[in-house]
């Protein structure tokens, strides 16, 4: 009777799929996660430090359905981390280690959307795996927004629905927006091309709906980072999600601390933002930028408005008398009456309640009631 520690005789087929490991299993998982690292996971396999290469932007799940019946007799080990996710009621794989016969080694992170081959010889071969890799690479939809996040990697997108909202420029926006409109559409379509759009005005005006507008004609990454986020800007450990993400939009909403004079106020985030507009990394990356903000433009670093890095800078207002009227008519609220310009929150929500803030006041000076 064999013991756990034997090996089949005269199973050639056995000793490979039963590596003798080097190092204690132990070694194998990373402390943080309890997740099997697919480079030591190589080492322990083929004894071998291995070159990579790698591919972002695949929809893994797909990639795995194609790789398990065409590499089949291949896999000497597959390694699955999965979770169940109360959203689809399903399990989901987190990441899928594929070990194959040849010394080579394929991992798919769903998470990050990103597939790496590790080999130490079979240089050809291994392009040839990236060649049918690239094959799933996930098709740029206008129904989609990034969302930066942090997780245990670093900085990482989390994809969200992008619903186009069902409105029209000339009735919701006053006039001067809709040849802007044109002319912004065709700047952001640009391959490779850098630069800032710089959008303002009083809330409630419909400068977020036409964010959300616009990003459905741009057939790029749109990708939203928060106002907190955005001050990692400048993070080292930022730059790899940049590199990641040539050729793209970014959207920051609230931007304020971000845009704000070098003058006023010591702004560390402002100078990789210079950089990435206009600047060695924005030819290179190829980054669009849009950022909103509600502090007056006098505030906003001179250096931001400069001509070649601004592509447009818009100063939303509440709707015209004419245009409000007609919006709400359109509306059937054309019973309220207009007596002064309109934000489109104020239209949209006309028939709801106003509700106001009022200051309590502390009386001054003695109390007439006398004990």
């Amino acid at each position: 009777m064999k013991t756990a520690n034997q090996s089949p005789k005269n199973s050639k087929t056995d000793n490979i799929n039963r590596p003798s490991f080097r190092v204690n299993a132990r070694d194998l998982f990373d402390t943080f996660d309890h997740h099997a690292n697919w480079k030591r996971v190589y080492c322990a396999y083929f004894h071998a430090v291995p070159s990579s290469k790698c591919v972002y932007g695949i929809d893994c799940a797909k990639l795995a359905k194609w790789i398990e019946p065409s590499l089949g007799k291949r896999i000497l080990k597959k390694i699955a981390n999965e979770r169940y996710g109360k959203r689809k009621r399903r399990m989901t794989s987190e990441s899928i280690i594929y070990i194959l016969s040849g010394g080579f080694l394929i991992l798919l992170d769903a998470e990050r959307d990103y597939v790496e081959i590790l080999f130490s010889e079979g240089q050809e071969e291994a392009q040839e795996f990236v060649s049918s890799i690239k094959k799933f690479i996930r098709r740029l939809t206008i129904s989609k927004i990034s969302l930066v996040v942090l997780d245990r990697e670093g900085f990482s997108l989390k994809d969200l629905k992008n619903k186009k909202p069902a409105l029209q420029l000339d009735k919701n926006y006053n006039d001067d927006l809709v040849p802007l409109h044109e002319s912004l559409v065709k700047t952001l379509k640009t391959e490779n091309s850098s630069g800032l759009v710089l959008f303002h005005g009083v809330p409630g005006t419909g400068k977020s709906t036409y964010i959300r507008f616009i990003s459905t004609f741009v057939k790029k990454k749109i990708i939203f980072l928060s106002p907190r986020m955005a001050g990692n800007l400048d993070d080292p450990n930022f730059a790899k999600l940049l590199i990641e993400n040539p050729n793209s939009v970014i959207i920051i909403e609230d931007a304020e601390d971000l845009l704000i004079s070098r003058d006023t106020d010591k702004n560390s985030g402002i100078s990789m933002l210079l950089n990435l507009t206009d600047g060695l990394l924005g030819t290179t990356l190829g980054i669009q930028f849009i950022c909103t903000f509600n502090t007056p433009v006098t505030n906003i670093d001179k250096a931001l408005l400069r001509k070649g890095r601004l592509i447009a800078l818009y100063e939303f207002g509440p709707l015209s008398l004419d245009k409000a009227r007609l919006l709400l008519t359109e509306l059937g609220t054309d019973d309220f009456k207009v007596t002064q310009p309109m934000t489109l929150a104020d239209i949209y929500n006309v028939s709801q309640p106003e509700f106001r803030l009022e200051a309590k006041r502390n009386p001054i000076g003695f109390s007439s009631r006398v004990a």
